[in-house]
């Protein structure tokens, strides 16, 4: 058997020959070179604005601050207004003036103002009406400013009365002591005509003054003008004053 035959080799590959490369023109390379210089050098000016700040700039002056008050020492406590004498201990005898337990501000009283002022006297025992002129009640009052007082009185008497005689009370309501002179201001309590009795009687008495600030004293004087006698009495009665500012 004849020895096998080997293949022929296969045949070398040819490989191009390469292009000739034509020389750059002048031109065309100085403007790519200025192209590509523009590019690289917008690159970096977008790279230095997005990763790299400038250096941060100088603080400004510091804005003025407000000053702070000085704090002055604490007051001491005051006096409350009940406290009349100042202790500073509830005195209920002389401080509790609603009468309530206790001193608090329902006790406190401010001065007296420009309103009206009013000054009163209650008679409570029995006084003799005598032959001569003599007062009978009296009442104080002090007034801040001018104005107008009213002073008006009330009470009670008994006239002792013996038949076929008169028996005249005289009473006046007057800032002057025993005044019982005849006037506008005269009061007069007869008993004539009637029989052997003890009459009683309710009587007032009324005055208006203009006044100016100060301090004024009216009495009701009275006095047996005809008739005096042991039974000739004022039991009781009152004085009562008001002053009103002008």
């Amino acid at each position: 058997m004849p020895p096998p035959q080997q293949a022929p080799p296969p045949p070398p590959m040819m490989t191009p020959a390469p292009e000739p490369i034509s020389p750059p023109r002048k031109g065309n390379a100085l403007a790519s070179l200025a192209l590509a210089l523009g590019a690289a050098g917008l690159a970096l000016a977008l790279v230095g604005m997005v990763m790299f700040p400038g250096p941060a700039g100088a603080a400004g002056p510091q804005g003025l601050k407000g000053e702070i008050g000085n704090v002055g020492p604490a007051g001491s406590n005051g006096t409350a207004c009940w406290d009349l004498n100042g202790n500073g201990i509830p005195d209920l005898a002389t401080e509790d003036k609603n009468l309530d337990g206790a001193a608090t501000v329902l006790d406190c009283k401010g001065p007296a103002g420009a309103g009206t002022v009013m000054a009163s006297y209650t008679k409570a025992v029995t006084t003799a009406i005598n032959s001569s002129c003599d007062p009978l009640m009296n009442v104080t009052i002090t007034v801040p400013s001018s104005g107008q007082l009213v002073v008006q009185s009330w009470f009670y008497s008994a006239l002792e009365h013996t038949a076929p005689g008169t028996d005249s009370f005289w009473f006046k309501l007057s800032p002057a002591l025993n005044d019982c002179s005849i006037d506008a201001h005269l009061g007069v309590f007869i008993v004539m005509n009637m029989p052997t009795d003890t009459y009683y009687k309710t009587d007032s008495s009324l005055r208006i003054d203009a006044v100016t600030a100060g301090t004024y004293n009216y009495n009701l004087n009275g006095m047996m003008m005809v008739g005096q006698s042991s039974g000739d009495l004022v039991f009781r009665g009152s004085v009562l004053a008001v002053f009103y500012p002008s």
